[in-house]
């Protein structure tokens, strides 16, 4: 079990993570069409400020609120790290895609970036702050790799 340190440090990643995500969604939600103008979307018709919303507003929002339940219960700290870690890489995968294939993006769409990475680095290193300190001479707990050790 995770000293109150180690505890601390990774309900308080996932707060942010929570509060980031709930922000974005909250803000796609109100206002999708400045948000999307943001990064150069236009939404002229109702089906495109429908799917923002949802995708963009919903999604992020009920992401954020999963991801302050979680830091709200000890069992679900590493799960919900876990899950905000794939979520943050999944972004960075998209915005990397995106650089490749695309091209160069605007400046806000670099800052970001930087922030969906700071997300993921974030995110791992809560999730591994969770892992028990062990001495260099013991084995380590479990048979599986580190990070299944530390989701249980």
């Amino acid at each position: 079990m995770p000293d109150a340190s180690q505890d601390r440090v990774a309900r308080g990643v996932l707060v942010l993570c929570g509060l980031a995500f709930l922000a974005v969604g909250i803000a796609f939600l109100v206002t999708p069409v400045s948000m999307a103008a943001h990064v150069g979307i236009t939404l002229d018709a109702v089906s495109s400020k429908s799917d923002l919303r949802a995708v963009y507003g919903g999604l992020d929002a009920g992401l954020g609120l999963f991801f302050l339940a979680c830091a709200g219960r000890r069992s679900w700290v590493a799960p919900g790290l876990f899950a905000a870690m794939l979520c943050f890489v999944g972004l960075v995968a998209g915005r990397i895609t995106s650089l490749t294939l695309d091209g160069a993006p605007g400046a806000l769409v670099f800052l970001l970036f930087g922030s969906e990475l700071l997300g993921a680095v974030g995110s791992a290193w809560g999730l591994f702050s969770l892992r028990p300190h062990r001495k260099d001479d013991e084995e380590p707990a479990g048979e599986g790799p580190a990070l299944l050790d530390a989701l249980k």
